[in-house]
């Protein structure tokens, strides 16, 4: 996309991460996000697993993304992904 697009904007979001896990995802965004106009990683530190258990905090995170962008495509995991976190991110989004 970034090839065809020169006015591609892109944010990436990820809600359950260790501060190892922010580094390596950061990295790895860095090598994905190359050739994007302008491009945004949010890497929250909700504990692994327990999503599900945070949900209201991590719905109003949702929310406030909500009123910032108004996105044209949305990629998220798939809604049959069997890990918890996975699935609640996919619900809410």
């Amino acid at each position: 996309m970034a090839s065809e697009r020169s006015d591609l904007e892109v944010l990436l979001v990820i809600f359950s991460s260790t501060p190892d896990r922010a580094r390596e995802a950061r990295a790895s965004a860095a090598a994905f996000l190359q050739g994007v106009a302008r491009s945004q990683v949010i890497v929250r530190d909700h504990r692994d697993g327990y999503l599900p258990h945070s949900g209201a905090v991590v719905k109003d995170e949702f929310e406030a993304l909500k009123r910032e962008y108004s996105p044209d495509l949305i990629f998220t995991h798939f809604r049959h992904d069997l890990h918890q976190d996975h699935r609640f991110v996919c619900e809410l989004t």
